[in-house]
């Protein structure tokens, strides 16, 4: 799996969230997510290798370790279904999820 693949299905996976992952050249991602009407940095992780992430179940499992910590510290529940998503943003993070398992 590419980087480009892998960036963007961990941005996918925050939506209707803001994520920005960023991947530098020796493959280590720093991610950050952020609230998308006041853009106010909620959490962010960076040093992770992204030879960890090579298939769609061991990135759904990351992700989820990544929502948990999320939901621990600021109570939101990313990709959660709810009136603010727009038409098919929440249903692909909803896919993502049921395809991995």
């Amino acid at each position: 799996m590419s980087m480009l693949q892998q960036r963007q299905l961990i941005e996918a996976s925050f939506l209707p969230y803001i994520c920005k992952c960023n991947i530098c050249p020796a493959g280590v991602l720093s991610i950050q997510v952020s609230d998308p009407k006041t853009e106010t940095v909620l959490m962010s992780w960076d040093g992770i290798s992204s030879s960890d992430l090579t298939s769609w179940t061991l990135i759904s499992g990351f992700v989820t370790g990544l929502h948990n910590d999320l939901q621990a510290l600021t109570g939101i529940v990313p990709g959660e279904l709810n009136a603010k998503c727009e038409p098919g943003l929440c249903s692909l993070t909803w896919m993502i999820f049921r395809a991995a398992s």
